[in-house]
C-alpha cells in the first residue's frame, strides 16, 4: 500500500495511505487533545443541548466580566466527586467542549454547514447511533444524515462542511467530485453506519458507532 509522508499529495486513487511510522515521538509524551472550544449566541440553549442531547456535564462557567461566559462540559468518564474536583482535574479528562458566549455581541460567525471555514465538524461515539439520533432531534438538533443512510457531500450542508461548497471546488477535474461521492459509500470509511447531525448553532457533529461491522 503506499504511503505519503508530511504535506505530500497521496495518490488519486481510492485507497488509505499510511504515514511509514505511527509512534509517539518521545519528545510528545503526555500530549493530549483535551478540548473542542465553540462560540455560541445563545449559551442557554448550547448547555440544554450539549447537557441533555449528548449527555455532558455541566462542569462550571467562568465570567471574567459579567457579559463574558466560558462554559466547560464534559463526560464525567473519572467519577469525579463533583464538579469542583471535575473542574480542577479536568486535563485528566479527554473530548471537553468549551462554550463561549459574549452577550450583545454585534456579530456572530456562521457554522460550517452554512460558510466554509476551517472547522468541519467532531465526532462522538455513542452506543446506539439511532437512539441518539431521536434524543438530539429532541433538544433542538437536526439529523441531516442518518445512520444507514447514503451520504451525498456534493448536495447539501454537508458540502461546506467537507470542503466541497461551490467556493471550493473550482480546481477540480471532470469526474474527480463524483470520485469523492462515491468514495463516502464506501464501507471501509463507516460513513454509512454513522449519522451527521447540527446542534441548535449549526455545528456539525458526526456520530458514530462504538465499531464499525
Amino acid at each position: 500500500m503506499p504511503t505519503t509522508g508530511l504535506n505530500t499529495t497521496p495518490p488519486h486513487t481510492n485507497s488509505f495511505t499510511f504515514p511509514p511510522s505511527c509512534d509517539l515521538k518521545p519528545a510528545f509524551y503526555g500530549y493530549s487533545i483535551n478540548h473542542l472550544s465553540l462560540v455560541t449566541p445563545n449559551l442557554t440553549r448550547a448547555l440544554t443541548f450539549y447537557t441533555q442531547a449528548l449527555g455532558l456535564q455541566h462542569i462550571f462557567t467562568y465570567n471574567p466580566i459579567p457579559k463574558y461566559h466560558v462554559a466547560y462540559l464534559g463526560h464525567d468518564t473519572a467519577n469525579f466527586t463533583s464538579c469542583a474536583e471535575f473542574a480542577q482535574r479536568k486535563n485528566e479528562v479527554k473530548g471537553l467542549i468549551e462554550l463561549i458566549h459574549l452577550e450583545g455581541a454585534t456579530n456572530h460567525p456562521l457554522p460550517a454547514m452554512k460558510k466554509p471555514n476551517t472547522y468541519s465538524h467532531f465526532g462522538l461515539v455513542v452506543p446506539d447511533v439511532k437512539e441518539a439520533e431521536g434524543r438530539i432531534a429532541a433538544w433542538g438538533g437536526r439529523v441531516i444524515k442518518g445512520a444507514g443512510e447514503e451520504t451525498d457531500v456534493t448536495n447539501n450542508e454537508l458540502a461546506n462542511a467537507y470542503g466541497l461548497g461551490v467556493e471550493a471546488i473550482g480546481s477540480l477535474e471532470e469526474g474527480e467530485l463524483e470520485a469523492i461521492v462515491e468514495a463516502f459509500r464506501d464501507v471501509r470509511t463507516g460513513v454509512m453506519q454513522s449519522a451527521f447531525v447540527g446542534d441548535p448553532d449549526g455545528n456539525l457533529i458526526e456520530l458514530q458507532p462504538p465499531v464499525f461491522e
